[in-house]
């Protein structure tokens, strides 16, 4: 047999081979893509929790939720979460979360809660929490709801990635949170009714606010955001040069250390 026809042979062969084993690549990626180290990594697609002493964590729901959770200590291999059930994760180690093919939040209503003891931050994607077949980009209407409300271990939150917001989404999401000391940043451009309410609400600790680049804000938006942040010294730039109705109500109450008024664009 020539040369050249056993080159013809082995190139269909050889794209067999590839396309076998283009899932697992594809896997192999999304395993290593984050750090498994000591450091923190907003760049995970999952959120994750750090344990940075001897930490539990578990969640309760409000109403009916139902998540389907996942958890994992090497994102290969995912055991189920059930609601109530508690995870132990030991100083210096990390636990994965992912939610598959379930809404995190129905409504004010019915949402899930974290709870934990310890002392835990996290990182990485927030929106592994989110359905899988949507639109990470979006949040939806109460998405987020109280989910890490009276989290006072907490040292650190995550990523916060989407662009546009919907109805309520947000609402108290950090509120008591007591040893958070950074809001993570908030890039979303689009928003709606009643957005990011109560979001930090008593961060005692509390000493650096996001940026809000959002140009146009809905019907309450914002309201009492930074309430009883009492540490909080710099306000945040607030981009909108639209305002509904009781936007920013509050938004600064009982913050006794804040040193200047934010500068408002909207006239």
């Amino acid at each position: 047999m020539g040369s050249s026809e056993s080159n013809r042979l082995l190139i269909p062969s050889y794209k067999k081979l590839v396309f076998l084993l283009a899932p697992l690549l594809a896997v192999s990626f999304l395993t290593t893509s984050c750090n498994k180290g000591p450091s923190y990594d907003d760049n995970c697609p999952y959120l994750t929790f750090n344990a940075e002493e001897n930490s539990s964590l578990n969640y309760i729901e409000v109403g009916i939720a139902n998540p389907d959770f996942y958890y994992s200590n090497d994102m290969k291999e995912w055991t189920k979460w059930d609601v109530n059930s508690s995870i132990e994760i030991k100083k210096g180690s990390k636990i994965y979360v992912k939610n598959d093919d379930s809404f995190l939040s129905i409504n004010y209503d019915r949402y899930v809660q974290f709870q934990m003891t310890g002392k835990i931050a996290a990182s990485g994607d927030i929106s592994s929490l989110i359905n899988k077949q949507e639109d990470k980009s979006k949040v939806g209407n109460y998405e987020y709801t109280n989910l890490f409300k009276d989290c006072d271990v907490l040292v650190r939150a995550p990523k916060l990635p989407a662009t546009q917001i919907g109805v309520r989404s947000y609402d108290s999401m950090f509120a008591n949170c007591s040893n958070l000391i950074e809001a993570p940043d908030l890039p979303a451009t689009k928003i709606t009714d009643w957005s990011y309410v109560y979001m930090f609400y008593n961060c005692t600790n509390l000493t650096k606010a996001p940026n809000l680049p959002a140009e146009e804000l809905g019907d309450g938006s914002y309201s009492n955001m930074f309430e009883g942040c009492e540490n909080l010294k710099k306000p945040p730039i607030i981009s909108a040069t639209q305002l509904g109705s009781y936007c920013c109500n509050k938004m600064f109450r009982k913050c006794s250390k804040l040193e200047e008024a934010p500068e408002l664009l909207a006239k």
